[in-house]
């Protein structure tokens, strides 16, 4: 599995629902955290967030909004995002994906802003984005969780606070919290 790669339709369903029901319009079932990988990491939606269950699957998982994704969930003060999550089998002694070999993906033309830490880094990119709607430029992470690599990506509209330090900051909180789930063996 190329761990750059993503579900573009379901981004660019995500990143139509951010748009068409910016407020509150939209009717997904939401959940705030779910087991991948046959219950081998558990997801874990960052505050305000909330995974779209339409889009879950073993390996790959949608966030955005919890208000953005279901009428019934109350207003939330996070930034407007669509965040990736997609999860592959890695054999122990293989190392962390970097920032540099990410931008062999084909949607990614250059990535910058490199920050690394034991288990994880984070990085800007700028590519294809997967709607007209969010900006080429996004957050992209990679991480160790368990024997499984996680690969994150954040897109946003133009305007969002999530293009700045808080976009890094928001795909850390997820490695974080997968990071500290017991895996369901």
């Amino acid at each position: 599995m190329n761990t750059w790669s993503c579900k573009k339709p379901l981004v660019a369903l995500a990143a139509l629902s951010l748009t068409a029901c910016e407020g509150g319009q939209g009717n997904t079932p939401i959940i705030a955290q779910a087991p991948m990988a046959s219950g081998a990491v558990t997801l874990v939606a960052p505050s305000g967030y909330c995974i779209d269950t339409r889009s879950l699957t073993e390996k790959f998982a949608l966030m955005a909004r919890c208000d953005v994704l279901s009428p019934q969930a109350p207003p939330q003060n996070v930034p407007l995002a669509v965040i990736t999550a997609s999860i592959a089998p890695a054999a122990p002694d293989a190392p962390l994906p970097t920032a540099a070999q990410a931008e062999t993906a084909d949607s990614i033309a250059r990535t910058y802003d490199p920050e690394s830490a034991p288990g994880r880094v984070t990085f800007h990119a700028d590519g294809q984005s997967p709607s007209p709607d969010l900006l080429p430029e996004h957050w992209r992470a990679a991480a160790r969780i368990g024997e499984y690599f996680a690969s994150l990506a954040l897109y946003m509209p133009k305007g969002s606070k999530a293009a700045g330090p808080q976009g890094r900051a928001i795909l850390n909180s997820v490695i974080d919290a997968a990071q500290s789930q017991p895996a369901n063996d």
